[in-house]
């Protein structure tokens, strides 16, 4: 099937980007990698009378690191991300995340800023920033503004990204020595879909307590899912085989799963449950 018709513009500076969005308001759509974008346009789930490709917009695309963060412009290529040497211990859970995207060539041509952007229940980076409490950097015709990654989404494919703005881009926080993390992405028997995911990063000090801790989950919701009170459950004390089950046991109880072809309520906050409890041993692991 073919998409609806629609006028495209390819502007080569961030200022003409924004510029068209303003012109045309609530008709027009980012496009960046389009690998999430396009595939709705074609099977007509929904029509769009403009597109701007940000594609060719240069100064959106970089990765640099500095010693809070790791920014990473919002065109940049999620293999490019992904095959970044410069992770460290500290972001190891970025690499597990961006290998775990679909394909070689959806990771060649999609986009951190739009695999975050798109709203995607199902999309890996958006818990991963989650957890880490990463914020992204947002454009528009009024200036800059930052919005944290636990903020920025509403509802299915909508956040409080306002149609003339542009996410230009991501902060992922490094949270220094003795801290890792993991991302583990249990899929469907065919294919690259998850039935659920989840993110963990957590952070020890020099007596072995938990001083931070930060999880999310994908798939499991209409929106990816910061667990609020399962992190708060792990910090302050040492995380234990009980400490684990403990907090397990909240964040089966943060998420409302809907029944469907892929498990009933119950088997998927057992999974929930059994993923929180792997993610943090393996983080462990990595200390």
């Amino acid at each position: 099937m073919r998409p609806t018709e629609f006028d495209y513009f390819a502007p080569g500076t961030l200022e003409e980007a924004i510029g068209l969005l303003k012109k045309y308001d609530d008709e027009a759509k980012v496009l960046a990698g389009g690998q999430s974008l396009l595939p709705l346009l074609k099977s007509r789930v929904t029509s769009i009378p403009y597109l701007v490709d940000i594609g060719n917009i240069d100064s959106l695309t970089y990765i640099t690191k500095n010693d809070r963060a790791l920014l990473v412009g919002s065109t940049t290529k999620v293999s490019a991300l992904e095959n970044y040497r410069n992770f460290g211990k500290n972001l190891a859970i970025l690499k597990e995340a961006t290998a775990s995207i679909a394909d070689p060539l959806i990771r060649n041509m999609g986009t951190v800023g739009g695999n975050i952007a798109h709203g995607d229940p199902g999309n890996d980076l958006p818990a991963v920033l989650m957890a880490l409490d990463g914020s992204v950097t947002v454009t528009g015709p009024e200036g800059q503004r930052h919005v944290r990654a636990r903020d920025l989404y509403l509802d299915s494919y909508t956040t409080v990204v306002k149609s003339n703005e542009i996410i230009t881009e991501v902060q992922f926080p490094d949270w220094g020595t003795r801290s890792s993390g993991t991302y583990i992405k249990f899929k469907k028997p065919a294919g690259d879909f998850s039935i659920a995911a989840i993110a963990i990063q957590l952070k020890v000090n020099k007596d072995g307590l938990c001083e931070k801790f930060g999880s999310a989950v994908a798939s499991v919701g209409p929106t990816p899912i910061y667990l609020k009170r399962s992190s708060e459950a792990m910090v302050g004390s040492k995380i234990t085989p009980m400490a684990m089950e403990k907090a397990a046991e909240e964040a089966a109880g943060e998420i409302s799963p809907t029944a469907d072809r892929d498990g009933t309520v119950d088997q998927k906050r057992d999974l929930v449950r059994k993923l929180f409890i792997e993610g943090t041993r393996k983080s462990l692991r990595k200390l």
